[in-house]
């Protein structure tokens, strides 16, 4: 990072901070101006928030006035110590992670919609993020982020954390309507593409005969997005000439410090279209008691129809394949430097929920759902452009897959000789199934398959207990005991393939594990405005289906590159919090946690083997210190203020299949997130918004190789954001927003978004 960046991200920074210190001067309430989170610290909030031994951060969608937004993930975006790749607006590759956890590890992560799983637990990594696209913005009623593995609700995907989001079902008639473009110019070596996008937003609701709850909304998202991958050359590798020179390329280094050639983009600009429909229906069967349907239906398509060449031969033709010489030196373009894809995705979600609370009496909640991931097919070129646009060889990817979840919990106050205690204990189902099928096809665009290159299956399931007891000692003083036994399986994994021979299958073994996670904490709060809370947890998560199974069967119909004996992830975890309030004005926030890892999950190389899968590494440490500030009506009303600042230090201890790794920091885990927003209101019809990301070197190898930038590499990166808000009329807004004001190109491997522009229009009723 430059000099003169880090010193506007510090006097950025250092402004708010000395700002959100001023003595509280003006007390009155100004609700369009809110500045979200705010959180209270091992109590209960008011409205439903959640009492967990743990930090939560609250959140609600009138974050959304402050920031531009395409989907749900981007409500998360300004939280401590969290971070969520978002390459492009209506990616899929979207994996949120918590805590000096990797993108690389998205199962750290849980995301729970009304006790849904959102959660991708079919593998690890970038394409199993969780499902965000089936929630809209505007259904949330709120999300708490729960740092750590602390409370014995969550699963060991908790590692990380949890977000923890409800949605609402209306009280009365209810309308909204909101449609927004997009613009972003992007440039990149040769690159030069304008970019457009649409998005529009219909919901209805109303409650009829005081008893029935109806809810109705349609989400359409169309988009051009920029070239993430282009195709190079190792300079290194030239041969002999041939007598083809071409022009066009770029000459750049390598992450790993080689000289190469860039020739263009591999895919080109993507084309993507989202729809999504949801209904949900609820019932009140008495004031305490409610039972509720949700059922929802997402497609997904995303088609790269214009990979991009910028050579070019003597007479100015575009060259897409052979042999071309480049400053005297021969290089071969292969059939897969330049590809033409089409992706297709459905969706649907199945839930029915029971809930019954009464704050004195015995609470009962139930939710049974299904994810069925109906249609996931890949389609891919094999041939060179231009001629392959119209079909031709290529490969076809099938997969079909889901899971089931069941969740009932029990609630209940009582008064023993020791004061009040609060129980909860509960019983948790899944089961995660996948079936995906690679082909070689003759036509790709028609998807006319021939060979069968790899199939893979496998399911686990989980079954879980849990309790809890939050005991309040005295009005200062409270106690939480809790554990997690979980009962986890691997079985009915198997892969196939064509070979000379016939096609070939082998089964891979049944594993079966069970562990028990305790978790203790102590809360001691002197007064309204100081809490002060101590932590302790201990946690399992269990490998997913594809960590395990992902690999193949080589031509000879032997097993390659499984590994299905993969330990769970034991992971020690510690957290000391001290929280200030500011009455109803906000809160000032100290943490340090600290992890200690044994059997790390992460796809690497064995040195000993060369083979690269996934594999247990032996000992990571993780510790960190969050320091966080929020504020409204400082220096003048109408003024609020965020900052939050972390620092994370995430180490390799002990790695036996890569002992150059020891020592190294852990991948995509940047050691500084700094982020900060200030809100104004001058008039009661004008929001205007300015915010701030920061992110520090990260690398992207175990063994801390990568130290350059640029494409393909891991950098750090200073964002500045702006959104102002007009409301027309009483129910008509009208926005204007400007992401990446200063039109950075940064990359975390992948090149994200240059400067880009929102224009939105929106009716609430």
């Amino acid at each position: 990072m430059k000099k003169s960046q880090i010193f506007v991200c510090l006097i950025f920074s250092i402004f708010i901070w000395t700002s959100l210190a001023i003595s509280e001067e003006h007390k009155e309430e100004t609700d369009v101006l809110r500045l979200e989170p705010i959180t209270v610290i091992g109590e209960r909030e008011k409205k439903g928030g959640l009492r967990v031994p743990s930090v939560v951060e609250t959140v609600t969608p009138k974050i959304l006035r402050s920031i531009n937004y395409t989907g749900t993930e981007d409500i998360l975006r300004y939280l401590p110590n969290l971070y969520v790749r978002k390459i492009y607006p209506g990616s899929t590759n979207m994996p949120l992670v918590i805590r000096g956890n990797s993108t690389y590890q998205s199962t750290r992560s849980l995301v729970l919609v009304d006790d849904i799983m959102l959660t991708n637990p079919l593998g690890a990594g970038h394409s199993y993020a969780p499902r965000w696209q089936m929630v809209s913005p505007e259904e949330i009623e709120r999300i708490d982020v729960i740092y750590g593995p602390f409370s014995a609700l969550y699963s060991g995907n908790a590692i990380g954390g949890a977000a923890i989001i409800k949605t609402k079902l209306p009280e009365k008639r209810e309308f909204h309507f909101s449609s927004s473009y997009i613009y972003h110019p992007f440039r990149e070596f040769r690159t030069n593409d304008d970019l457009h996008g649409f998005t529009a937003h219909f919901s209805y609701g109303d409650k009829f005969f005081n008893k029935l709850r109806f809810f109705f909304l349609y989400d359409r998202y169309d988009n051009e997005v920029q070239p993430i991958s282009f195709s190079t050359l190792k300079k290194e590798s030239g041969g002999s000439p041939v007598g083809n020179p071409v022009t066009g390329w770029e000459s750049d280094i390598s992450c790993d410090n080689k000289p190469i050639y860039v020739i263009g983009t591999k895919y080109g600009k993507a084309d993507i279209k989202n729809n999504l429909f949801k209904v949900k229906l609820g019932f009140d069967i008495d004031d305490f008691t409610q039972l509720e349907f949700d059922w929802a239906y997402w497609d997904h398509e995303q088609d790269y129809n214009d990979p991009e060449t910028y050579l070019r031969d003597a007479n100015g033709n575009p060259i897409y394949s052979g042999t071309v010489d480049i400053m005297g030196k021969s290089y071969k373009i292969g059939s897969g430097d330049f590809v033409y894809r089409e992706t297709e995705t459905k969706d649907y979600l199945y839930a029915l929920h029971f809930r019954r609370q009464k704050k004195d009496g015995l609470s009962i909640k139930i939710t049974a759902s299904y994810y069925d991931i109906n249609k996931d097919l890949s389609k891919k070129s094999g041939s060179a452009p231009p001629i392959s646009k119209e079909g031709g060889k290529g490969s076809i990817q099938d997969n079909d897959s889901g899971w089931c979840t069941f969740d009932l919990r029990l609630s209940y106050p009582y008064k023993s000789p020791l004061n009040i205690h609060n129980l909860t204990i509960g019983y948790h189902y899944d089961r995660v199934f996948t079936d995906t099928e690679s082909w070689n096809a003759s036509d790709w665009k028609k998807d006319i398959r021939t060979s069968l290159s790899l199939q893979s299956k496998g399911k686990t399931d989980t079954h879980a207990f849990f309790f809890e007891d939050i005991w309040d000692i005295t009005p200062k003083w409270s106690l939480y005991f809790g554990g997690r036994y979980e009962r986890w399986r691997g079985f009915d994994a198997n892969k196939e393939r064509d070979t000379a021979n016939g096609r070939v299958r082998i089964h891979l073994k049944k594993r079966e594990e069970d562990h028990f996670s305790p978790k203790f904490a102590i809360n001691f709060r002197p007064n309204k405005e100081w809490n002060m809370r101590l932590s302790l947890a201990k946690s399992y998560r269990f490998p997913t289906v594809g960590e395990m199974y992902q690999g193949g069967i080589d031509a000879s119909g032997f097993l390659i590159k499984t590994n299905p004996n993969l330990k769970p992830e034991e992971v020690y975890s510690i957290d000391t919090t001290i929280t200030k309030l500011f009455g109803n004005l906000g809160k000032a926030r100290l943490s340090w946690w600290f992890n200690w890892e044994k059997d790390t999950i992460f796809r690497q190389v064995n040195i000993y083997t060369m083979v690269k899968n996934f594999q247990n590494i032996d000992r990571v440490r993780k510790w960190g210190v969050e320091f966080e500030v929020d504020k409204k009506d400082f220096i003048i009303p109408r003024l609020n203020g965020m900052l939050s600042v972390s620092y994370t230090d995430a180490e390799i201890k002990k790695n036996s299949n890569l002992p150059s790794s020891e020592g190294k920091d852990f991948p995509r885990v940047p050691h500084w997130l700094i982020k900060s927003m200030l809100t104004y209101s001058p008039i009661e019809t004008l929001t205007l918004s300015i915010s701030e990301r920061y992110a520090s070197k990260q690398y992207n190898t175990l063994t801390n190789t990568d130290r350059r930038k640029g494409y393909g590499c891991v950098e750090d990166y200073l964002i500045f954001d702006f959104k102002a808000v007009y409301q027309i009329k009483k129910h008509l807004e009208l926005s204007f927003g400007v992401d990446n004001i200063t039109d950075t190109l940064y990359h975390v491997y992948h090149p994200y978004p240059r400067r880009t522009f929102y224009f939105s229009l929106s009716y609430n009723y």
